[in-house]
């Protein structure tokens, strides 16, 4: 019994944490099946999340830039969130904490997907902090991410040219080998990847 009320009691807190982290009066909004896929989205990641990114997720959450990321590119493209991990965690050289605003880790691919505001990506930051963002971006391409980058300007109002990379970049990555190597890809996805070979 009384750990039927723990868990009821932990899923009320985390309810009430994801409320304050999900601005609920832009999400409803936006598209219904959207929100709804977009709120269960931040639960699930707060859930399954420990240590440095749990405290980020608690503190920041999702923020601006990169929930719009999410309604205006991802989630016109695939309808859904799978692979896709919010805030990730990687260690750096010196044992510090870098995430990633968005990994999409399927089997051997790790792709990470930046949304960077130009007053914090570019006006407002000083000399450190710019080696700084070149050095994060070098040590991953060593640890084999691949790395996209896009303005907040761009996501905003270019939405359908960001698509249209993403579309790209998955049909050349997925495209560049075998069918075997796409056969865990959705029926959604293979006719991304199709699109790009140019095959029907």
């Amino acid at each position: 019994m009384e750990r039927k009320a723990g868990k009821t009691g932990l899923r009320k807190s985390m309810r009430n944490l994801v409320d304050t982290l999900v601005d609920v009066d832009k999400v409803e909004k936006k598209d219904g099946e959207f929100a709804d896929a977009y709120t269960f989205y931040v639960e699930r990641q707060i859930r399954e999340s420990k240590g440095a990114r749990l405290i980020r997720l608690q503190e920041v959450g999702i923020g601006h830039a990169e929930s719009l990321f999410l309604e205006k590119v991802w989630w016109p493209i695939f309808g859904h969130f799978e692979y896709l991990h919010a805030e990730y965690e990687v260690r750096d050289f010196e044992d510090g904490y870098r995430f990633i605003d968005f990994a999409y880790i399927r089997g051997r691919y790790k792709i990470g997907f930046e949304v960077d505001p130009y007053g914090t990506h570019a006006r407002d930051i000083s000399r450190w902090d710019y080696d700084n963002q070149l050095e994060r971006g070098n040590h991953l391409l060593i640890d084999d991410w691949l790395i996209t980058r896009y303005s907040l300007n761009h996501v905003t109002n270019k939405s359908r040219r960001c698509q249209q990379f993403v579309l790209h970049l998955f049909g050349h990555w997925f495209g560049a080998f075998s069918d075997d190597d796409t056969e865990e890809l959705n029926m959604r996805e293979r006719e991304i990847v199709k699109l790009f070979k140019g095959t029907n």
